[in-house]
């Protein structure tokens, strides 16, 4: 208790962590007013992690009090806790929340948030059907939830129907391969680039040129000049048939539920599995007997470009083939 109130941040978390870890209920008046109060945001998001896992009524309680709070990203963080008590209650707040929110990053917290537990989003589905958000909000949303670089086929089918766009085929289409590779050719290369750096696609997010962009995904600053162009529309259109070594995607599930997404880098360790979580640079060392499921997923880019019309379409790969 006394390290709730050190001088030092990191002992702050320390001691929060291990409250949540510990489940001390006895503390939860203590962390709520932490939660609650005006202090560091690192530490108050700790403390709402800590509640959530706390558990319970009183927990819940707290958690609704702050989630229902206007604005602030806390109140995401508030929601993504409720999980572990109630989830079909923390998807409905979390429906309501996104829905009236235009903070990219605070639907990035959620959608995050329930992307790491099984079922959550599910949940989050039957949640958005309920509330019924306009076309204008789904596609917001849409481009808020591929900016993520995040892979759960249900939450993109259904925020492709509430952005009232038709789902993607993956099914290759070979015939279709010289008229688009022409047509790319002559497209306009300052109108792809645009589209390129739009919400719409969420490239940008994923992807680095130069010195924008994400890291999520492969550098494609030299892309047209070390890419054939018939490999670049494949990707672009059909990103599962062919995935850069070493961006294959891969589902963990750890022995308490959690779900993790990244890229499984190889180990001499025969016990141990390298990890890089898709959103950061750094290796994780997890050792083999936490992990009760693994999953090859493959790309993790949506084949959001097939939503293009033929002429937005031939803009961006144009912009692509000459990226040098």
């Amino acid at each position: 208790e006394s390290m709730l109130f050190a001088d030092n941040l990191e002992v702050k978390l320390a001691a929060v962590e291990l409250i949540g870890l510990w489940r001390v209920d006895s503390l939860l008046e203590l962390v709520g007013g932490i939660a609650k109060g005006n202090g560091d945001k690192k530490l108050r998001a700790a403390a709402l992690e800590a509640i959530g896992r706390i558990g319970g009524e009183r927990s819940l309680k707290l958690l609704r009090e702050i989630a229902i709070r206007p604005g602030g990203l806390l109140g995401a963080f508030a929601v993504v806790a409720m999980l572990d008590t109630d989830m079909d209650l923390a998807a409905s707040f979390a429906a309501k929340l996104l829905a009236g929110s235009p903070e990219n990053e605070m639907a990035h917290v959620v959608f995050r948030g329930f992307a790491s537990r099984p079922g959550a989003g599910h949940a989050l589905t039957k949640a958005f059907a309920k509330a019924k958000p306009g076309i204008s909000v789904g596609k917001r949303l849409l481009a808020s939830w591929i900016s993520t670089g995040l892979v759960d086929e249900v939450v993109s089918q259904q925020l492709m129907t509430l952005a009232g766009e038709t789902g993607p085929s993956e099914v290759y289409r070979p015939e279709q391969v010289g008229d688009l590779l022409a047509a790319g050719r002559k497209g306009n290369r300052a109108k792809g680039e645009q589209l390129f750096m739009s919400a719409r696609l969420g490239c940008a997010a994923c992807h680095r040129v130069g010195n924008d962009g994400g890291s999520i995904g492969p550098d494609l600053s030299a892309l047209g000049g070390s890419v054939p162009q018939e490999r670049i529309l494949i990707e672009v259109l059909w990103p599962k048939k062919q995935v850069k070594e070493g961006y294959s995607l891969t589902r963990l599930q750890l022995k308490g539920g959690e779900i993790r997404q990244g890229y499984v880098r190889g180990s001499r360790e025969g016990g141990i599995l390298l990890f890089r979580d898709f959103a950061g640079e750094d290796l994780s060392r997890l050792p083999r007997e936490r992990v009760e499921k693994l999953e090859e997923i493959g790309s993790l880019m949506p084949p959001s470009a097939q939503t293009l019309s033929r002429e937005e379409l031939a803009n961006l790969l144009k912009y692509l083939f000459e990226l040098r």
